[in-house]
């Protein structure tokens, strides 16, 4: 493996730890607690029968819900600058996700979003 810099380098440490090939890279900027995501599965790894998809939370803590894509009870994990969550397996298939816009103040947070390519997967 290469020693690439910055974001190349996490896709390659990524890559190496969970044996696929991170090629894509999406980042979501949330300015404020005013910012967030509705329920959804991600694009297009939910086209697949599994995946698994690393989720790095840079900046404020910020709630992140995930429940049966039918509907149903969430489970609530608070993110925290530097935290890894990590949807593998069905998870993609199986359960939407979100991060609800908040009453409480919140400063800006950063999630970057490594997938493989449908066609690598």
């Amino acid at each position: 493996m290469s020693r690439g810099t910055g974001l190349h380098y996490l896709a390659e440490v990524l890559s190496a730890h969970y044996g696929r090939p991170y090629t894509r890279l999406w980042m979501n900027w949330y300015r404020d607690n005013k910012d967030g995501t509705g329920w959804h599965a991600d694009r297009p790894a939910n086209r697949l029968d599994e995946t698994v998809i690393p989720v790095l939370s840079l900046g404020a803590a910020r709630r992140f819900l995930i429940r049966p894509a039918g509907g149903g009870q969430s489970k609530a994990i608070v993110a925290h600058s530097g935290d890894l969550i990590v949807m593998g397996g069905r998870c993609q298939k199986d359960y939407v996700h979100s991060v609800p816009k908040q009453k409480q103040a919140a400063g800006e947070r950063l999630s970057l979003n490594f997938s493989t390519r449908v066609a690598d997967a």
